[in-house]
Formats: C-alpha cells, sequence, structure tokens
C-alpha cells in the first residue's frame, strides 16, 4: 500500500496551540513555532486496514536517499561559511533573522511518504501521532516469526559527515516497544546509545526506562537480555556499560547507554561546552568499541549507526546530530553548512530540529566552541 503526498492524499492540520497529541511543549514545540505549525497526513491512512494486506515494495528498501543527496554525506556544498563567515552572517541576522531562517526550512513540505508509520497495525507504536516517520528512510525490523505484526518501530537511518546511516534516529522507547527497540540494537549491531533526556522532565513522561538501572541486574526485553554491568557518573552525563545477548546466549556483545542530564526542562541550554563535551565523550566511546571489535568490524571504518533519542527524536536528536556533523565539518575541511545540514537530515528524519530556538543554539554553540 502506498501513499504519496499530493493535495488530494493530505490532511493538513493547523495547530493553534500545544500539539495535544505529542504534549511535548516547550521541548517539541514553542508557542511560536506551534501557532504555525502545519503536519502533513495521509487521508487514506484512516482507512482500516485488514489482514496482513498486499505486499509493500518498502519491504525490499532498506535505505533510498533523494536524488540530490546521493553521494553527499554532509559535505559542505554552496553557501558553506568559515568560522568568521558564519559569525558575520548571525550577526548580521541576528536572534529573529535566523528565526526566519528555521521557518523557510520548516515550511519545506517533507519529501517521502509516511504509510507505514501511520497504518492503524502500528499507529500504538509511535509515541506521538503527529511524529511519524518517512518510509524512505525507517529501520525494518526483521520478522523473526511467521505471525509478526509489523516489522515497524519509528526509527531512520541518518547519514552523518562522510558517513551513510551513521545515526538512526528515534524516539524514546515505550513500554510496548521496547522488544522492538532492543531487536533493532541487536540487528543493526549498534555499540553506543545516546539519549539527551531524562526519563521524566516538568512532571511528564518523557521515556520509558528501557534498561536496567541497578548493576549486575538483567532484564530480558523479548529475545534480547540486557544486562548492567556498570555505571559511571559524569558531571554532565551519565555512562552505563551494558551487555546484550539473545536467548541462545552464543553471542554476547557490549553496549555503551550515554545520557546527558544537563539539558534543561525547557528550551535549550544557555551554555554549549556541556553538549559538546558529551558529543565528543560519545565519539570516543563509538571509536573505543570499534576497536575492541578488531578483525570482526570492517566497514564503514566509523562503525555502526549510533542511536541517538530524546522523546520524539526529532528536536533533541536533530539538534545533537547537527552539531556532530557540523563541529566534523569545520575540523576536516575548515567549513560548515548549518543550513544544508538541517535541510538534509529533514529529509531522512522529519521534523529534526523541532524549533527555531534549537537551529539557533546550533549556531550559537558553534562560535562558543571555537571562541568566535
Amino acid at each position: 500500500m502506498s501513499y504519496h503526498l499530493d493535495v488530494n492524499n493530505i490532511c493538513v492540520f493547523m495547530l493553534g496551540g500545544i500539539s495535544c497529541s505529542s504534549k511535548e511543549s516547550p521541548d517539541c514545540f514553542s508557542s511560536s513555532l506551534v501557532q504555525s505549525s502545519i503536519f502533513y497526513y495521509q487521508s487514506a491512512t484512516q482507512r482500516e486496514i485488514k489482514g496482513k494486506g498486499p505486499h509493500d515494495p518498502l519491504d525490499d528498501v532498506v535505505l533510498v536517499l533523494a536524488e540530490g543527496q546521493r553521494g553527499s554525506v554532509h559535505k559542505p556544498g554552496a553557501g558553506s561559511m568559515t568560522l568568521s563567515e558564519l559569525k558575520e552572517h548571525t550577526n548580521s541576522l541576528g536572534r529573529r533573522g535566523i528565526y526566519e531562517e528555521y521557518e523557510m526550512i520548516r515550511n519545506e513540505k517533507p519529501e517521502g511518504t509516511f504509510s507505514a508509520a501511520m497504518a492503524v497495525v502500528n499507529r500504538d507504536r509511535n509515541r506521538y501521532g503527529d511524529v511519524p516517520c518517512l518510509d524512505q528512510t525507517r529501520v525494518k525490523l526483521k520478522r523473526v516469526n511467521w505471525n509478526d505484526r509489523s516489522d515497524y518501530i519509528n526509527a531512520s537511518f541518518m547519514d552523518g559527515y562522510l558517513q551513510k546511516n551513521m545515526y538512526i534516529g528515534t524516539q524514546g522507547p515505550m513500554e510496548n516497544t521496547f522488544q522492538d527497540f532492543w531487536q533493532m540494537v541487536w540487528e543493526q549491531n549498534v555499540l553506543v546509545i545516546v539519549m539527551t533526556t531524562r526519563v521524566e522532565e516538568g512532571g511528564h513522561r518523557k521515556c520509558g526506562q528501557y534498561w536496567p538501572l541497578s548493576p549486575e541486574s538483567a532484564v530480558l526485553y523479548g529475545g534480547v537480555t540486557v544486562a548492567n554491568k556498570a555505571a559511571e557518573n559524569h558531571q554532565h552525563y551519565r555512562k552505563t556499560s551494558l551487555e546484550i545477548s539473545t536467548r541462545q546466549g552464543r553471542e554476547r556483545r557490549q553496549i555503551s547507554h550515554l545520557q546527558f542530564l544537563s539539558w534543561p526542562d525547557f528550551g535549550v541550554p544557555t551554555s554549549a561546552a556541556a553538549l559538546i563535551s558529551f558529543r565528543d565523550a560519545v565519539k570516543k566511546e563509538q571509536r573505543r568499541l570499534v576497536n575492541d571489535l578488531g578483525n570482526q568490524w570492517k566497514v564503514p571504518a566509523g562503525g555502526p549507526p549510533i542511536v541517538v533519542h530524546c522523546s520524539a527524536g526529532i528536536g533533541r536528536t536533530g539538534t545533537f546530530c547537527t552539531l556532530d556533523i557540523c563541529l566534523s565539518q569545520i575540523e576536516d575541511v575548515g567549513a560548515l553548512n548549518i543550513q544544508q545540514t538541517v535541510r538534509r537530515m529533514r529529509k531522512q528524519r522529519a521534523l529534526s530540529i523541532q524549533t527555531p530556538e534549537q537551529y539557533y543554539f546550533c549556531h550559537m554553540a558553534i562560535l562558543e566552541h571555537f571562541g568566535s
């Protein structure tokens, strides 16, 4: 079953206040953004889906990039800036101008379809009904049993700097998707999980407790056992060393779970130092675990995808990935392109960077980090 984003197959919802389905304001939707937010839904997905339905051609697709994105892998293109040019650009536009630049990006219609995310059988697997993931880049679970109802998880492959599928951007796991989450981690050979939210913030549930908290404890999630081997508390984040294995127990893998704890309940961090230091710790941990694999891991050299999530998997997740990509650009070639990076990211993880504040923060964070 396939739907296309055209005027005959889209219901447009104008939200005039807080999204009652996401309930993530203000982290997800600032009031200034929500008042003009437009979300695209396929009206055809309102039909009941009975049985298994016809073959979905997307079953044969792992990752499809838009034509203009093939081979780009976030190389700074036209419009890239040096640090001094970024400073001049940011100062010239000011906060309001950068916000307007973001609004231009946000108003661009998403490329692709959301058939799987909006299918009736999968709706309870979306934390927020207004945050679907694109069919073209979604991570597909293997159907282990003949009666598995779906291969769906709200997770998207996302390119990093010079590496395709460097990240998997996903929502905070829910109790009914813990099993799916760990199945994905196992099947994608994930070594590092990045969590940029707390389980609860401001009295709201942001994410489920999907890993065992107590050292030397273990929990079985479907076919994957997750054991907590040790935990380390750092100034701005907590690192938990996990060991995962299948029911057969023939293979055990070491996973690092890094949870950033210094993102405020509202808005964005006041300083970039803690988040960029956390980013460095994530990259160091990925390198260490890839090196530990030795000859067991061949390509890409950067290792398997890093799972990055917040609550909806687009706000803080998009901010973290944007910073990582743009910092890598400037470190490698001395130039970066924030606008291009966010545009490309939204083609893979729709709605990434949810607010103008997050977009502006990316500019100021990079300038702060390099002392510009």
